[in-house]
């Protein structure tokens, strides 16, 4: 389940134009840049901070009266559907403010800024990660740890399975380890045995663990509570596995331990929409457009130690 986008509010309040307004004031009266060149950097900051948000346009770009700062209309996708909403920019360039405890400095560079904010508190939130003893693809000593939390009944995390996963160690090789953790939300009637089924694998077969990962993924839609104990018996028979000894598992719960500590520590890390993505500590939430998350490691090996 993707979270729900709360960038932006609806009126300014008066405290966040107060905090402001003397100092532009001063400013306004220095050159002024291009409206033109205002309103793209505008777009170029949001789309960067907020690359959930879809086909982002300025609908209309006014002077507010009695304050320094333009009034900017935009439209934009979220979750799939049309929305729109206002933000203010300071005449001068040097400002945005989405709500009124969300001022954002244009002068800085957008992913600079972004990754300050994604990457607060992400050495702490590293060290309460188990990494040992769950599945990861590419280099175990990269120096870029990528782990998502996910469900496989969820469709943006299919989606992300699609779109993220296969393109991570194709392009950044040896540099990247992504680790997989299981995190089923309750509104999902069978990601619960699903994961439980998962882990056997990997427990029994830990070779075997990506193959059944897919499969997963791929039947997502075909999958039901009624018929999960069968399509996984018919996925581990094709992949040539233990069938007894998996599915003794399965009907055990015998991993079921370790799928309650995954969530129990998402939980503890304040996870709660899928797919999360935890990037060398920085928090990354949705099925993003790959070209948007490759940003993301980008900024992670810069800051590598």
């Amino acid at each position: 389940m993707s979270r729900r986008h709360r960038w932006i509010g609806g009126a300014v309040g008066m405290v966040a134009f107060g905090l402001l307004t003397a100092s532009l004031l001063i400013a306004q009266q220095k050159s002024t840049p291009n409206t033109d060149a205002l309103q793209g950097k505008v777009l170029n900051y949001i789309r960067t901070m907020f690359p959930m948000v879809q086909d982002l346009q300025v609908k209309s770009f006014t002077e507010e009266k009695g304050a320094p700062f333009y009034r900017v209309a935009l439209t934009y996708t979220a979750q799939n559907r049309p929305q729109e909403t206002t933000v203010f920019v300071s005449r001068d360039g040097s400002f945005l403010i989405l709500c009124q405890d969300c001022i954002y400095d244009l002068r800085m560079d957008p992913q600079k800024a972004l990754w300050s904010k994604v990457a607060e508190g992400a050495e702490e939130r590293m060290s309460k990660i188990k990494i040992d003893g769950r599945p990861f693809k590419g280099n175990p000593n990269a120096k870029v740890i990528i782990v998502e939390y996910s469900d496989y009944q969820c469709p943006f995390c299919r989606r992300a399975f699609e779109q993220i996963e296969p393109q991570l160690l194709q392009q950044y090789g040896d540099k990247v380890k992504f680790v997989y953790k299981q995190f089923p939300l309750p509104i999902h009637n069978w990601a619960f045995k699903a994961s439980i089924a998962a882990l056997c694998v990997y427990k029994y077969h830990p070779k075997a663990y990506w193959d059944l990962h897919s499969r997963l993924f791929q039947g997502q839609n075909e999958i039901r509570v009624e018929n999960l104990r069968d399509r996984f018996q018919a996925m581990i028979r094709e992949l040539n596995l233990d069938t007894n000894k998996l599915m003794a598992c399965f009907d055990k719960e015998e991993t079921r331990p370790e799928v309650e500590a995954d969530m129990n520590e998402a939980t503890a890390l304040g996870v709660n929409s899928t797919p999360t993505f935890i990037i060398n500590g920085a928090v990354v939430t949705g099925a993003i457009p790959f070209d948007q998350f490759k940003m993301y490691i980008h900024m992670a090996l810069a800051n590598a130690k």
